[in-house]
């Protein structure tokens, strides 16, 4: 008795290895361990509160994507569209986590010792971002009243962007 394989057809599922939403998801993860803390940071400093759960959305999102994609049957469409929310949740959280402060454009960087002068008089920190295509911004808070005072202390010393 001879044994023998049907003829291939073409239409066989092929099976795809783990290598590829694996590594995607350790890309993903890697590369929001940059971004997710550096974005929140100025908040940090500031001091202005948020739900601490942003701070791990880098290895959630990803993660979540992958058990998502296993779950389903390996779907394509399911996998792809897992990884783009994935990227879609760590880029809002920084553009979400930019938003926050308040910001006062000014014409120059500050001095270190002028920053730290500003926050021992006003009682209050005050983050100086810059390199971006709107200039150097100092960021505080949205306490009511703080960016008025800054406002105020920048025309004084003559350095408010119009």
């Amino acid at each position: 008795m001879e044994i023998t394989t049907p003829p291939s057809t073409g239409k066989e599922k092929k099976k795809t290895g783990l290598i590829i939403p694996i590594g995607l998801t350790l890309a993903l993860i890697f590369m929001g361990a940059d971004i997710i803390p550096l974005s929140l940071r100025p908040l940090d400093y500031l001091g202005m509160p948020y739900p601490h759960i942003l701070r791990y959305t880098h290895f959630i999102a990803p993660v979540a994507a992958l058990i998502l994609w296993l779950m389903l049957k390996r779907s394509i469409v399911v996998s792809i569209i897992a990884l783009l929310l994935a990227v879609y949740s760590m880029t809002s959280v920084a553009h979400w986590a930019d938003s926050q402060p308040i910001k006062i454009p000014v014409t120059r960087w500050t001095d270190s010792y002028e920053l730290k002068a500003w926050e021992k008089k006003l009682g209050f920190k005050v983050w100086e971002q810059g390199g971006n295509s709107n200039g150097t911004n100092l960021w505080v808070d949205q306490t009511p009243g703080r960016a008025d005072q800054i406002r105020d202390e920048v025309k004084r010393m003559g350095i408010a962007k119009p």
